[in-house]
């Protein structure tokens, strides 16, 4: 191995960073990558070979005793070297509660200043993550492909259960009663609770229309659960339904059928070259010589409906066809809510 003076000047290179970005769900195995300059007296790079450093974290910027530390071979071309640490000896989540500071030691000697430490690996402490939130706001909602038992520790499934805003008062921030007061759903029995998560169970996500036209029946949504927002709102509910349409009836067996309304109306009767009868005061052709068409009309008979029977003494029937809803091809998942 190779060894160094005392007056072997060190340099951080470059910011401290991130490894992985797996940290946010599985605290362990971890990795923070760093790369310095090893530069002499000279301030000339050190000759290319492997060197042994130490590696330490402190949380204070100078003095102090180590929270952590590891010695490693490192190998240096043209001076520059890359080092995770953590591969020696493992790095603790909890570590990172506080400001730490790293300090490097070659040929003995600790050089100074120490570096104190990015952002980034800050993220690994749950208290610090629950603060910046991985970049992912408290009551952001998304699709999970995993089972229930394996939502992570951040999330909450959108089951429409009710929670209390003093457990999750981020979360209660950001969405308040929207969703319900509450008083029902999951949990609502102890008593403690005052707002509820969104319930995504079995339902499409439609976009706030905040007055556009796209919802034409964006007034009268209801309530997801009791105390829930109504209206044009975020939070609301709104079932099932087909627009209003039209259905035409192509012929069959070259004649065609029309289904008209059943209100008051009249019908005309045409004859040809033959005697028509009519019964009733007042109509035309009774008896008669055959002499020529006779036209004639019933009277109207008030709202009623119609048979619709075809040529042929055959009749149809309407029949309904499909399932228990009208949906588009879909997969399921399972959302879950940003705590």
């Amino acid at each position: 191995m190779k060894s160094m003076k005392n007056s072997v000047r060190f340099f951080i290179a470059m910011a401290l960073v991130l490894a992985s970005a797996v940290f946010a769900f599985a605290q362990s195995d971890i990795k923070i990558s760093i790369q310095g300059t090893l530069k002499d007296a000279n301030s000339s790079a050190v000759d290319d070979g492997a060197y042994d450093v130490t590696f330490r974290l402190y949380n204070t910027n100078s003095g102090g005793t180590a929270v952590w530390e590891e010695t490693a071979n490192v190998q240096v071309s043209g001076g520059v070297y890359s080092h995770r640490l953590g591969s020696v000896e493992a790095l603790d989540a909890s570590d990172f509660s506080e400001t730490l500071f790293v300090g490097v030691e070659v040929n003995g000697v600790e050089l100074s200043p120490r570096t104190e430490l990015t952002y980034a690996p800050y993220t690994l402490n749950t208290q610090f993550a629950a603060r910046a939130g991985n970049g992912v706001p408290a009551g952001s909602m998304m699709p999970f492909a995993g089972p229930l038992n394996r939502v992570p520790d951040d999330y909450i499934p959108c089951d429409g259960r009710a929670l209390s805003s003093s457990e999750y008062p981020e979360l209660f921030a950001a969405i308040g009663t929207a969703w319900g007061n509450g008083t029902t759903g999951i949990g609502s029995q102890n008593g403690n609770t005052d707002f509820n998560v969104p319930d995504s169970r079995g339902v499409f996500l439609r976009g706030w229309a905040n007055g556009e036209s796209t919802d034409p029946d964006r007034s009268s949504r209801s309530a997801s659960a009791a105390g829930g927002a109504t209206g044009d709102n975020v939070g609301t509910y709104q079932g099932d339904e087909f627009e209003s349409h039209n259905h035409t009836m192509g012929s069959a067996g070259g004649h065609t059928h029309t289904i008209n309304d059943g209100g008051s109306h009249s019908h005309g009767l045409n004859g040809t070259d033959g005697v028509m009868s009519f019964s009733g005061e007042g109509a035309e052709g009774n008896g008669g010589d055959g002499a020529g068409a006779r036209v004639s009309s019933t009277a109207s008979a008030g709202t009623h409906s119609h048979t619709m029977q075809s040529a042929g003494s055959h009749t149809h029937t309407i029949s309904s066809s499909g399932g228990n809803e009208t949906r588009s091809k879909n997969i399921a998942v399972l959302y879950i809510i940003k705590k």
